[in-house]
């Protein structure tokens, strides 16, 4: 029989040994395998087929291009920003549980979400007077 005329391989019992080789050649032509015992049953996909070297290429070629690099060092600075702004709501909130009064700091960080949401990026605004 053909390799290409098989759809899947069902291996029934516990008994029955099968090589690495049978497997990885299985593997590389998508055909799953299918053991059933008495206990348990086992199935072995292959879910994708990439080379490394491939994989490697195609990363090249995606970070040539400066439109992608660009979005992604955005999505990047985004992501720090929002992350420095739960962490300073997170300290002002233990600050709040002390009885001090910080809501400022609050309403100021309510603007920078609502600059950098309306922006769609990243956006650095000295509402603080701090000479950014």
């Amino acid at each position: 029989m053909p390799l290409l005329d098989l759809e899947i391989l069902v291996v029934v019992g516990t008994r029955v040994r099968i090589s690495s080789g049978v497997l990885l050649m299985l593997s590389e032509a998508n055909i799953p395998v299918v053991t059933h015992g008495r206990k348990s049953d086992v199935v072995l996909v292959n879910p994708f087929s990439v080379r490394i070297a491939e994989v490697r290429r195609r990363l090249y070629k995606i970070s040539e291009d400066p439109v992608w690099t660009t979005s992604i060092g955005m999505k990047f600075i985004e992501g720090k920003l929002y992350g420095m702004i739960n962490l300073l709501r997170y300290l002002t909130y233990k600050e709040v549980e002390k009885g001090k009064d910080v809501k400022w700091v609050l309403s100021q960080l309510d603007e920078v979400e609502k600059l950098m949401k309306e922006e769609k990026g990243c956006v650095v605004v000295d509402v603080w007077g701090l000479g950014l």
